[in-house]
């Protein structure tokens, strides 16, 4: 069978022009080409990094939002329906991020060898099988599937508090470590912060390191993270001072990340709780009745207050006709303190 030499057509090198002026300085040339060359694929990295953030918290919302609909309360329609309204407007950006991937990856493809990247160690090439490749909607199945699998056993492991007793249901439960029990983790804390139980929260947080550090360990030593099990908790036991300083600063910048989420998530949730509270003091004219009322002099607040008519005639005879109709106008536009019904525009002029 022929070998295929094309890619070797387009090299990127620095020395490829043996023709250089000679006034040119050739070796500050070279350095230059290689410096902007670097600087290319420095880049390009970035944007491979800020595309896989994003598309960490994409599926994170997903999972969130598949687990407030099967969790929540059947009863409230209205959250449901909000959730999974929500969840549908995320479904359909599924293919842009397909998109988004694919274009990626073909840019990666095309850029031209160098000798930066050809001169690598052959061990630390990856190949993969276009044949098990999954789609986004698989991996959202994937990781339904196995939540609805092993929710018990992520919940057993996460309320240990001895070393011993995790490295044991670990080393027997060996698929639990993954980053479907990652993701699950996070979500479990998050609700956990949400509903207040801070220590419970931070008891998980803990178990949820223990398993970032054996996937760290296992990319490190470039080796399965079951064979990272005892190693790990051997250091923890052995109280290296180093290592668990380092272990104790992710878990608290784990516990800080939680706490700043759930904060975002509260202040969403409050201000879309205020949003529909306004929407529903809406009067006829869409005007909100807390801010008309607000926005009424001393007297007038009193006089609704009290809702005493003659009072209101009294206070509006007094005030210039041009702001006397101001208010006046307003008042007709919403349902102010109650006194609406009671209150015809035509009984206060």
């Amino acid at each position: 069978m022929a070998l295929n030499y094309s890619k070797w057509d387009h090299i990127d090198i620095s020395d490829d022009e043996d023709d250089t002026h000679p006034n040119v300085d050739t070796p500050s040339l070279f350095r230059w080409r290689h410096k902007a060359r670097i600087e290319k694929m420095v880049e390009f990295d970035k944007e491979m990094l800020d595309f896989n953030g994003k598309y960490d918290n994409y599926i994170q919302k997903m999972n969130e939002l598949k687990l407030k609909i099967k969790n929540g309360n059947q009863n409230n329609e209205t959250q449901l329906n909000k959730w999974k309204k929500e969840l549908e407007e995320a479904e359909s950006h599924k293919q842009s991020w397909v998109l988004k991937r694919h274009e990626l990856e073909k840019k990666k493809r095309l850029q031209p060898l160098n000798i930066d990247t050809i001169c690598k160690d052959s061990t630390s090439k990856t190949f993969i099988n276009k044949e098990f490749e999954t789609t986004l909607e698989e991996n959202y199945q994937n990781q339904s599937d196995f939540m609805n699998k092993y929710k018990d056993d992520i919940e057993k492991f996460g309320m240990y508090r001895k070393y011993d007793d995790s490295r044991k249901f670990l080393l027997d439960n060996s698929h639990l470590l993954c980053e479907y029990t990652s993701n699950y983790i996070v979500l479990w804390c998050l609700n956990l912060a949400l509903e207040e139980k801070h220590a419970l929260m931070e008891h998980v947080a803990h178990q949820a390191t223990c398993l970032q550090f054996m996937f760290e360990l296992s990319k490190t030593a470039n080796i399965p993270p079951v064979q990272c099990i005892n190693g790990f908790f051997d250091k923890l036991k052995m109280g290296d001072s180093k290592y668990l300083s380092c272990f104790n600063s992710e878990l608290e910048s784990y516990i800080n990340r939680i706490r700043k989420r759930a904060q975002e998530k509260i202040e969403v949730a409050r201000a879309e709780e205020e949003e529909e509270d306004r929407k529903n003091r809406l009067g006829p004219g869409g005007l909100d009745p807390v801010e008309v009322f607000k926005s009424l002099p001393p007297d007038l607040q009193q006089c609704f207050e009290n809702k005493d008519i003659e009072m209101i005639k009294d206070v509006m005879s007094k005030l210039p006709p041009s702001e006397a109709e101001y208010h006046l106008r307003r008042y007709k536009s919403t349902i102010l303190n109650g006194v609406h019904g009671s209150l015809g525009p035509s009984k206060i002029i």
